[in-house]
């Protein structure tokens, strides 16, 4: 939905500025959401970034079945983001949904921020395996079908309010997240 650098962190009222058609398509969903919001709607749009958990493919999947089997990747070093664990997003959209609707936007990632490379390595170190085997890209040599942002960091509005579950950092989430879907993380441990 940002675009941006590694340094600036995204506030929930900062304008959206899209990319790509995929991400154009969710600020329509998002205008649309909070037009309704405004007639009076119970509507809260709840941003996430980099998400993975135990039901569906990711990137940090992706990774941990190469890092558990010792073969080789290619990541990009030059994408920064924010790994949020989905069991988190669930407990923090539960609980939003009953405490009183404002704002009305709202950002639900784990804290910190890293590149995928350094979420690739440190997936890598987890189950003990050769870093040596991450092979260091860029973004343009990679190839993506569609531009992406440098990065696209956003705030954590769980510190913003004393009714909402805050995330743990990025890595402590992952942490925990590895050791319940991949429990003795093959023969690398």
């Amino acid at each position: 939905m940002f675009s941006g650098t590694s340094e600036k962190f995204f506030q929930p009222q900062d304008e959206v500025n899209p990319l790509n058609t995929y991400n154009k398509s969710k600020a329509l969903a998002e205008a649309y959401c909070l037009e309704r919001a405004a007639r009076g709607a119970d509507i809260s749009v709840i941003r996430t970034y980099w998400l993975y958990g135990h039901n569906g493919k990711s990137f940090v999947d992706f990774v941990a079945t190469n890092a558990i089997s010792n073969t080789g990747i290619n990541v990009v070093a030059n994408q920064w983001g924010q790994p949020t664990h989905s069991s988190e997003l669930a407990t923090f959209i539960t609980k939003v949904a009953t405490v009183k609707n404002d704002p009305r936007i709202r950002h639900a990632v784990n804290s910190g921020r890293t590149s995928r490379l350094d979420l690739a390595r440190t997936i890598y170190r987890h189950f003990h395996s050769d870093e040596t085997l991450i092979v260091s890209t860029s973004a343009s040599v990679f190839g993506a079908s569609a531009p992406r942002p440098e990065a696209c960091l956003l705030s954590d509005s769980s510190s913003d309010d004393p009714n909402l579950p805050e995330f743990q950092t990025w890595d402590q989430a992952l942490a925990e997240y590895l050791d319940e879907r991949y429990p003795g993380g093959g023969s690398n441990t």
